[in-house]
C-alpha cells in the first residue's frame, strides 16, 4: 500500500473539508462533519482531519501513481478554495498507524456490494 500526507496551517480547516467535500461529492463517495472527511477517489481513499490550528489530509492507494493523481486534485482545489489565504504544505509519506487502520476500513467499505 501507498502513503501520503501533509499537515497545513490553517484556522479555517473545518471550512476546507466541507468546501472539498461538497465538492467532490459531485462525482464520488463522499462522507464528512464539521471535524472530519472521508473521500473514495477513484485512486484510493482519502481522510481529512480539522483542529483549532491545521488540515491534516492522508491518503491511501494500492497503486503508486494514486498517491499524485489525488495530490494534485487536493492541490489544485485547496488553490482555488484558499482566496483568502496562502497555504503552504509538503506532501510526506509518514501515515500513523490508527489512521492506516482507518484507511484501511475504508478500502474495504469502498470494495463491498
Amino acid at each position: 500500500m501507498n502513503y501520503a500526507s501533509t499537515q497545513i496551517p490553517t484556522a479555517e480547516a473545518s471550512k476546507y473539508i466541507h468546501k472539498l467535500c461538497r465538492h467532490f461529492a459531485h462525482k464520488v463517495s463522499v462522507l464528512f462533519s464539521e471535524q472530519d472527511g472521508q473521500v473514495q477517489f477513484l485512486q484510493g481513499q482519502c481522510l481529512l482531519q480539522a483542529n483549532a490550528q491545521s488540515l491534516n489530509i492522508y491518503m491511501q492507494a494500492e497503486a503508486p501513481e494514486g498517491i499524485p493523481a489525488m495530490q494534485f486534485i487536493i492541490d489544485d482545489h485547496l488553490r482555488r478554495f484558499a482566496r483568502f489565504e496562502t497555504l503552504s504544505y509538503q506532501w510526506g509519506t509518514e501515515v500513523p498507524m490508527a489512521v492506516k487502520t482507518e484507511l484501511a476500513a475504508l478500502t474495504q467499505a469502498g470494495s463491498a456490494p
